[in-house]
Parts: structure tokens; sequence; C-alpha cells
């Protein structure tokens, strides 16, 4: 069985400093905590857990908390966090808001209480519905590290986002430079800064190209297949249609491509589509959706990373480190539907 003495010759480090990353005795430089980390997974290295635990307050474990896992954009970003939290030494522990079909408040007290209970090493925290304007202050109150993705920052929690509002300023010149005057937008869910920030850029990108934003071209959605659906329903009963769509994610875009086959409408002759997110199925639907890649890749890796450092660099007194915001990268991804 390895011992600690082989985790730090594997690290390339001193006991000590094996010692202080798993106990969270003295700060690490977050390459350094990351490498010991690595070796432990690799040696499969295993302390006293339950002893050290109640010592040092420590649980190897993060929680995860997402609006909906039936949204395929989320389960994909955990995906990724699982993986490189095992690579890290940590598990991950994934609590589902169930937003936006009705449950959001009342499971949020229930995680919220959970996370009080178990004192996770840190919470990595997307954005929700409803709970939003009150949610980060409770999080920050139960003393356990935060780590944001999208929605709104908090000076006490560190953030991995995507802009929204630039990624869809991109869509915006994409389809203008198409020669497309007449573009739609099918929203997302009311109340969620995501849907907020690519609403603005939709508007914002209409008058960088001079052209004046029709109130009766945006339809409310809900970042749900249905939403998509039905906005898109109403959008083909205008005078004059639209000659493209940006839809507010994936799940929308795709609700909107069936209700254009429904009606015979073809995509994208005579209705352009885009989406957002680059979920998995935006490549297998014909025709394959032209979309933005949400950067989930990046955003669970730098949320691990994130958690790491939080977790390592808390100091014995409760001092924590300067709060980090990482802005991952976004990339339009042209496809057949737009």
């Amino acid at each position: 069985m390895p011992t600690m003495k082989d985790v730090a010759r594997h690290a390339g480090v001193s006991t000590a400093t094996v010692s202080h990353v798993l106990n969270g005795t003295r700060t690490v430089q977050p390459e350094t905590s990351e490498r010991v980390r690595i070796a432990i997974a690799n040696l499969q290295y295993e302390t006293n857990g339950t002893a050290r635990n109640l010592r040092v307050r420590t649980t190897s474990t993060f929680a995860l908390v997402v609006p909906d896992l039936s949204n395929p954009f989320f389960p994909e970003v955990a995906v990724v966090i699982q993986q490189e939290a095992a690579r890290a030494g940590y598990d991950v522990v994934i609590y589902s808001i169930d937003v936006p079909h009705g449950e959001s408040a009342d499971l949020f007290e229930h995680y919220l209480r959970a996370i009080r209970r178990k004192r996770y090493d840190a919470v990595i925290y997307a954005e929700t519905l409803l709970v939003t304007p009150t949610a980060h202050q409770q999080l920050i109150d139960s003393g356990t590290p935060i780590i944001l993705i999208g929605g709104t920052p908090h000076p006490q929690a560190d953030r991995v986002y995507i802009d929204n509002y630039a990624a869809v300023r991109d869509v915006m010149a994409y389809l203008v430079g198409k020669g497309h005057r007449t573009i739609a937008h099918i929203t997302g869910a009311a109340g969620m800064a995501s849907s907020s920030a690519r609403q603005q850029g939709y508007r914002d990108g209409l008058l960088a190209a001079g052209i004046v934003p029709n109130p009766e071209f945006e339809v409310a959605g809900s970042f749900l297949y249905e939403g998509g659906y039905l906005g898109m329903q109403r959008l083909l009963e205008r005078t004059p249609r639209p000659s493209a769509v940006f839809a507010a994610n994936d799940e929308t875009a795709l609700g909107a491509m069936c209700a254009c086959v429904d009606a015979h409408v073809s995509v994208p002759d005579e209705v352009a589509i885009v989406g957002f997110d680059d979920i998995a199925l935006a490549a297998n639907v014909r025709p394959a959706l032209t979309t933005v890649y949400h950067g989930q890749r990046e955003i669970g890796r730098e949320a691990i990373r994130l958690a790491v450092s939080a977790h390592t660099q808390r100091t014995p007194e409760g001092g924590e480190e300067q709060k980090q915001t990482v802005i991952v990268p976004h990339r339009l991804i042209v496809r057949d539907s737009g």
C-alpha cells in the first residue's frame, strides 16, 4: 500500500507539503497542490479519511449545484467537473435545483441544509432561477468556499463564465453578414442573468447593423424545447416573417426547428436558426445546428481549479486568498441551420 512518502516522491515535493495539501493546514501553490492530488489519484493513496476529516473538517468532496439536469448543457459540464475532480483527488456530489420546473426554492433550501451539515470543501454553483437574489449570500454564510458558474458575481466568491453578451454579438454579426435584416429572438427564462445578457446582445447587434429592434420579433422562451417550439409558432405567424432566428439556447433552437418542420418551413432556406451552447446533439440533428460553443470543457476544468485553490489556500484563521474571475473563450460553430 502506498505511503505519504511515496506520494511525495511521485509529486516531487516534501512529505510536509503532502500533509498540508491533505489537511489544509498551510497555503500551497495551486500547481503544487494539483501535482500532489494527481499523485494521490495515480498511486491510489488512501488516508484515514474519517479521522482526518474530524480533525481538520475536510471531506475531499465538492458539491455541484446546477439548475436543471434535463438541460444537456449541465450534464456535459458535470461530467468534466467529475473527471477533473477525480484527477485532483476529490469526489463530487451533484444537486439539481430543477429550474424551470417549479421546485427551485424548496429544493435549494433542502440542499443548503445539506451543504451546511456535510461541510463540503467547496460548492460549485451554477446560475439558478428564483433563488438567485438570496442564494449567493446564503451560500457565503455557510462558510464554504463558493465557485460561481455564470450568474451574478459576488465579491466573496470565485467565478468562471462565458461572455454571453459578446458571444451573441458575434452571432448577430454573422447573421447580418449573411444578409439577414429581419432577425427574431426566442429568449431564455425570465430573470436569469444569461437570458438578459443574450437578449441585450441581440438588441445591440441589430442596432450596430443599423436595424431598429422590432418588439414583435422578440418572443418569450424558457430554455426548454417546448418554449422554442411555441415561440417559433408565434414567429411564423408574423408578417413579415423573420428570415433568421437566434434562440437563447440549443434546446430552444431544436424546438424551433421542429416547429418549422411541422409547418413545412424549410431550415435554413426559408428561416435560418442559430442556437447557443453547442450541446452534443447540435451536431447530430438535421440540419446540423449552427450555435455558440459555450466552453463546457474549459468551464469544468476552471471550476475545479478554482475549487481546489479555494480549499487548499484557506488559512487556519479562516482568511481567504484574493477571489478569481475567469472568462472562458467562446466560438461560433457554423453548421447547416443558419
